[in-house]
């Protein structure tokens, strides 16, 4: 008898090929998806940097010795990964504030480190530095690296749970999806890499796969939170698309007004410093004009800045008539209200109340004082 005809046996090798080939294309195909976005937010561009990050990591993988020492220069460029999806984890479950300078600033300082220490590789390559002091410096580096990086997952998960409870239905199971991913992730990763029974080249497979099933679920969570928050406005009619030749009812814009309400005083958005309308029109995704046409609508025609300046001063005069910040400087009363500076402040709070603030404590507390008598 003729023996029976076997399917050649595909080599661990190129599994591991295959699949990271796969999360290159996975990668950069989402990336270019990010580029067709029309209405791009800040959580588009995070992911975009994250993408790229981890198509410069896999590429380095893909090259192997190809490229010799110079595959650490394109390591370099797998410095936006955990920290940037952190980041990205901030933008889609935070409605204000997502992002601060000190987030910006320990993101980027990992980013710089992860440089560092694929720079170092490419150096101790070159040059071939001392092997006891090349040893503990690439170990430092690596344990640094490490610590920082569990730090950030850590809080990646934090951004899911954080707020929970609060959540509406919907952003409910969006959280929950998002928790289950990374946990499970983490939990897959840790568990190939620190047991013995698979080889290196599987265990490379297996987090490999984990990183598809990571990107492609992130990308279904930015959609479904993308298309959440415009219900939320497609709700009362509202979009980006009205314009002055494409006029709102006053039934939407009544519900604009109210959400930009809820916005400037419930949540004191008035007090951020520097506040602008594009920053109002962006987090309740609809146009400038239609913010500008709220706040006419609701301020007895003040512009934008008049009316934010109107609840500051509403807030200065507040703090001045307090007792217990009588020892507050005119400086600190400006800088608590949303100021960013005392000549502003000083501007702003005589043409609306006609005198300076100090003169306004200095009536205020007289006439505390005799209301007391």
């Amino acid at each position: 008898m003729m023996p029976l005809l076997q399917a050649p046996k595909i080599k661990p090798m190129e599994k591991l090929t295959s699949i990271q080939l796969a999360l290159l294309a996975t990668t950069l195909g989402l990336l270019m998806a990010q580029t067709m976005v029309k209405q791009k937010h800040t959580m588009h561009l995070l992911f975009a940097l994250f993408l790229g990050s981890v198509a410069m990591g896999t590429a380095q993988k893909l090259s192997g010795d190809i490229l010799g020492n110079y595959r650490y220069l394109v390591g370099m460029g797998a410095c936006a990964t955990c920290n940037v999806y952190w980041l990205l984890s901030r933008t889609l479950f935070r409605s204000k504030q997502a992002l601060s300078a000190q987030h910006l600033l320990f993101a980027l300082a990992l980013g710089i480190l992860i440089m560092f220490k694929q720079g170092y590789l490419f150096l101790d390559n070159l040059w071939q530095f001392d092997s006891a002091t090349n040893q503990n410096t690439i170990a430092i580096l690596g344990e640094l690296t490490m610590m920082l990086s569990s730090c950030v997952l850590i809080l990646t998960i934090w951004e899911g749970i954080n707020g929970f409870q609060q959540a509406t239905s919907t952003e409910k199971q969006q959280r929950l999806l998002f928790i289950i991913t990374i946990t499970s992730a983490i939990a897959i990763c840790k568990t190939v890499t620190s047991t013995s029974f698979l080889t290196p080249d599987m265990a490379r497979f297996v987090v490999s796969a984990v990183a598809v099933y990571v990107i492609c679920t992130t990308q279904l969570l930015i959609f479904w939170i993308s298309q959440t928050r415009k219900a939320a406005l497609t709700g009362s009619g509202l979009t980006q698309q009205h314009s002055v030749n494409n006029p709102i009812s006053d039934t939407q814009l009544a519900a604009l007004t109210t959400r930009l309400d809820n916005l400037l005083c419930a949540q004191k958005r008035f007090l951020q410093p520097n506040l602008k309308v594009a920053d109002m029109a962006r987090e309740l995704d609809v146009s400038e004009y239609l913010i500008s046409r709220a706040i006419r609508h609701n301020s007895d025609g003040k512009n934008f800045n008049q009316h934010v300046n109107a609840l500051r001063i509403q807030h200065a005069q507040t703090l001045l008539q307090d007792a217990g910040k009588q020892h507050w400087s005119v400086l600190v009363i400006a800088l608590e209200s949303g100021f960013a500076s005392i000549g502003p402040f000083n501007r702003a709070f005589k043409q609306i109340c006609g005198v300076t603030p100090n003169q306004y404590r200095q009536e205020a507390l007289q006439l505390q004082s005799l209301n007391c008598h």
